[in-house]
């Protein structure tokens, strides 16, 4: 007979990557764009292709905190140089959040001390690099890459991996297709406070080597009068509304989305594009619309299907603030007050001695604004 007896104790530890739950973490997006041809135009003064998507990167915030990213850096590698691009956006979705503040030694920042962009607390926001070839002829041949190398934000910030894009090589072509903007000075000196249906700008648009489409519009209203005394904005062409009928955001901009249905202009063709609006009061105040930047327009050549920046007043002038003047533009005109006798006044003989008589009823009408009778 025997007995026996034994006890064990184990302990084990194991190691693997947890990410802090108030860190961001960023990593490559498997929406990031493939390689391919970007487009160069051979005229040096013309513009190339435009809103070029290069990589997308997610950005995630950790189930503790959202995390407001306030700094992001990519560098630029591959046969070509920092001049061979334009303009770089970083767009969340088909909201653009920020334009690039420098771009030296291959190094491009985005920066923002208020925050470039906030990733709520467990979730996930997937940010693109976007830009533009430059003006001036790139040759054919260059190629670029771009690598996310840096990212500040208000928790700690981890890079996961390699996020390097997939490599963009610029072919040039002599008939890369353009839109410019002109005859943009026709506007009403003044309208009144309570008109409708009111045209408050017009401008030309000329497409030039290719069939273009218009296919994004948003403008800014510069002004004093408040955003909701202009309603029902909308664009016509030959008298025909395209799109749909908007209203100013808070930010005083209305965006017009034609990607649906884009409006064509035929190469060598004009069309004249018109704003229309309903008032709604703003009674001594101004205002004038206004497109503030490349990025507020896109149109897109139809035959090489690549967005290309609009031009101002010719295919060979780059783009600047369109405005229909350099002043106030549009007055409201002040409010009017309009007095009558009214029909329901009382009529014909008054019995001797009566008391309380009704002798007449008076209207009074207020156009434009509320106007006080003292």
């Amino acid at each position: 007979e025997g007995e026996g007896e034994g006890e064990g104790e184990g302990e084990g530890e194991g190691e693997g990557e947890v990410v802090p739950a108030g860190a961001l973490t960023v990593s490559l997006s498997a929406d990031t764009a493939a390689a391919g041809d970007v487009i160069s135009e051979e005229t040096g003064s013309e513009y190339s292709e435009g809103n070029i998507s290069f990589m997308t990167a997610d950005f995630a915030a950790g189930s503790d905190a959202a995390q407001t990213v306030t700094e992001v850096q990519f560098t630029r590698s591959g046969i070509s140089s920092d001049t061979d691009l334009g303009i770089l956006y970083l767009y969340y979705g088909d909201t653009k959040l920020a334009e690039h503040v420098s771009f030296n030694d291959r190094v491009v920042t985005f920066r923002n001390t208020s925050g470039l962009f906030t990733v709520p607390a467990g979730e996930t926001h997937a940010v693109t690099l976007r830009g533009d070839i430059a003006r001036g002829a790139i040759a054919g041949g260059k190629k670029i890459v771009f690598s996310l190398t840096g990212v500040t934000s208000s928790g700690s910030a981890d890079i996961v991996g390699d996020v390097v894009s997939n490599q963009k090589e610029t072919v040039q072509v002599s008939d890369l297709g353009h839109m410019f903007v002109s005859a943009y000075t026709t506007f009403p000196a003044t309208v009144k406070a309570d008109q409708a249906d009111v045209e408050l700008w017009r401008m030309t648009l000329t497409a030039d080597a290719q069939d273009m489409e218009l296919q994004r519009l948003m403008l800014t209203m510069v002004g004093t009068i408040n955003t909701n005394e202009v309603q029902n904005l909308r664009l016509e062409v030959d008298g025909t509304q395209i799109g749909e009928a908007m209203g100013l955001g808070d930010d005083k901009t209305v965006e017009f989305d034609l990607s649906g249905s884009p409006l064509g202009v035929e190469s060598g063709q004009s069309k004249i594009l018109v704003l229309r609006g309903d008032m709604h009061g703003g009674s001594g105040r101004v205002l004038k619309f206004t497109i503030q930047r490349i990025t507020d327009v896109t149109t897109q050549d139809v035959e090489y299907g690549v967005d290309v920046p609009m031009a101002k007043d010719a295919t060979t002038t780059a783009f600047g603030v369109i405005e229909p003047q350099s002043g106030n533009g549009t007055s409201v005109d002040s409010g009017t007050l309009t007095q009558g006798l009214d029909p329901s006044s009382a009529t014909g003989n008054i019995a001797d001695a009566d008391t309380s008589v009704e002798f007449a009823n008076f209207s009074f009408e207020a156009v434009g604004e509320d106007v006080k009778v003292d």
